[in-house]
């Protein structure tokens, strides 16, 4: 069956309701989710640092503490890992001078 219209859109009218149309139809897509939000525990942050459990523990790597437990976002820990830089004893002392000029 074949039916015949007229019309006043221009086709770049039509092309765009078109489009909308469609758009309205088509299910929503899933947000993507972002696997850095991972949660990981003491031994896995080890893993992915490439350090010692022992190490970890001891070093300002971002972490989380719930009990007696340790939990690192592994977003945190990329952040970290690309910043990279150590304080150094003129960074320490610029920070202390910063502090006391606030007082």
């Amino acid at each position: 069956m074949t039916q015949t219209f007229t019309t006043t859109f221009t086709p770049q009218e039509l092309q765009a309701l078109i489009i909308d149309c469609v758009k309205v139809c088509l299910p929503k897509p899933e947000p993507k989710k972002d696997v850095s939000d991972n949660i990981l525990d003491i031994d896995e942050a080890a893993e992915l640092l490439g350090i010692a459990r022992q190490t970890l523990y001891f070093n300002d790597a971002p972490r989380h503490k719930r009990g007696r437990r340790l939990y690192f976002f592994e977003s945190e820990l990329r952040q970290w890992l690309k910043e990279g830089k150590k304080k150094t004893p003129s960074d320490y002392e610029a920070d202390a001078n910063k502090f006391l000029a606030r007082k």
